[in-house]
């Protein structure tokens, strides 16, 4: 898989945790329920492990992140990131329109 090519690079090994971490990071955001997040966990375990990564656990926390009520929740959604411009006219029309939705913007195929 492309995506995690970078375990067998020269790349520092702090880079190569920071991608890993960020996997996880966007498993539990995207993830709704606790099974979801197992399940996302197993997925980019299972990803890391096929490329050569050691896998990190814990999964990493965000403390900086308020705990959000039920009334609160809003659906991710993954979108292929464009530009800050496009993204930011997407987060104001969600905004606008005012839809429980958090947009999650992913970068492409090439890192």
């Amino acid at each position: 898989n492309p995506i995690l090519e970078c375990a067998v690079s020269p790349l520092l090994t702090t880079t190569k945790e920071e991608v890993l971490n960020n996997f996880y990071i966007t498993a539990q955001e995207v993830s709704s329920s606790p099974n979801e997040l197992q399940h996302s966990i197993s997925i980019v375990d299972n990803l890391a492990t096929k490329n050569g990564y050691k896998t990190i656990r814990p999964l990493p926390q965000r403390s900086s992140r308020p705990n959000r009520s039920v009334n609160d929740y809003k659906a991710p959604l993954k979108l292929p990131f464009i530009s800050e411009q496009v993204s930011n006219k997407i987060r104001a029309y969600i905004e606008e329109i005012n839809i429980s939705i958090r947009p999650i913007f992913t970068p492409g195929k090439t890192l």
